[in-house]
């Protein structure tokens, strides 16, 4: 809102100059938050076959061309209103594209790992008492 109120009006299209403004600034955060996200899994070394990656990447997939867009048609005025609406159409479709194909993957599962060692001083009944145990104090 402080960005909109500030930045100056350009003819009579005052309200979609301001409109187009938020949008980047959304767009802006968007793709913001996906570079963060990709790089804190980057460095946390997680895997990149999650869904919720995918769901991310379509997002910020979406976010990115959108904001290019916006940015040329505030370049370019409501002259061009066909390759704006086109633009966004066709990075919402690859979105999609990219949910379905996140969503339609075979997911492996995970490698379990052992709750407790197999020994006779290991038993389950043991854990449980002694996990009681510091929970009563």
């Amino acid at each position: 809102m402080v960005l909109a109120s500030i930045e100056p009006a350009s003819g009579g299209w005052w309200v979609l100059d301001k409109v187009l403004l938020m949008e980047k600034v959304a767009r802006f955060g968007q793709v913001g938050l996906l570079l963060c996200l990709f790089g804190l899994a980057t460095f946390f070394r997680l895997q990149w076959k999650q869904f919720s990656f995918g769901v991310a990447l379509g997002f910020g997939l979406y976010a990115c061309v959108c904001l290019a867009a916006v940015a040329m048609r505030g370049h370019f005025g409501p002259r061009q209103d066909f390759i704006f609406a086109l633009i966004n159409s066709l990075a919402y479709n690859c979105a999609c594209v990219i949910w379905l194909a996140y969503a339609f993957q075979t997911e492996r599962t995970p490698a379990t790992a052992k709750f407790a060692p197999q020994g006779e001083a290991f038993k389950l009944h043991d854990w449980n008492r002694a996990l009681g145990g510091l929970l009563r104090r």
